[in-house]
């Protein structure tokens, strides 16, 4: 009786262990990209735990503690901070009424919108592309090919 006592329970221990190991769906460690209020066309990884949201028509991110800004950084004091955050958005509202964001619904003009703001902070001014999780530390020159294209229809 022993025996089977002891048999049954490595044999949980080693089912515990194959599941825990299994691989499954990787970690989301990134959720999308925001902008440094006031680094204008700095893009930001937003971690995925983080919770907040868009200013309207903007890659302004607020979160619960305020405006979310770059992280390992000294916090600007809050009017400085809330004024380039007030400047950026007036910049990212311009770029889009200068061009046309498609949609037929206003579903699809919201995730149309949000795309654009995403993949303008992922052109530098020079017209490079970043790619990757760390968004300023390399472009792929291929990546960028495509990049002027997708921006000019809209």
């Amino acid at each position: 009786m022993a025996g089977a006592a002891l048999m049954l329970a490595v044999s949980v221990t080693a089912a515990t262990v194959a599941v825990a190991m299994q691989p499954g769906q990787p970690r989301l460690t990134v959720a999308g990209v925001a902008q440094d209020p006031c680094q204008q066309q700095r893009a930001l990884p937003v971690p995925a735990r983080l919770s907040g949201h868009f200013e309207p028509d903007s890659s302004i991110l607020l979160e619960a503690g305020g405006i979310y800004a770059a992280p390992q950084r000294p916090a600007r004091p809050v009017r400085i901070q809330s004024a380039c955050a007030a400047s950026a958005e007036r910049a990212d509202r311009e770029w889009l009424r200068a061009g046309r964001v498609p949609g037929a619904t206003t579903a699809q003009r919201s995730m149309a919108t949000r795309a654009l703001l995403d993949l303008r902070l992922a052109v530098r001014p020079d017209g490079a592309v970043l790619a990757g999780w760390r968004w300023t530390d390399f472009v792929i020159p291929s990546s960028g090919e495509l990049q002027p294209s997708r921006l000019r229809v809209t």
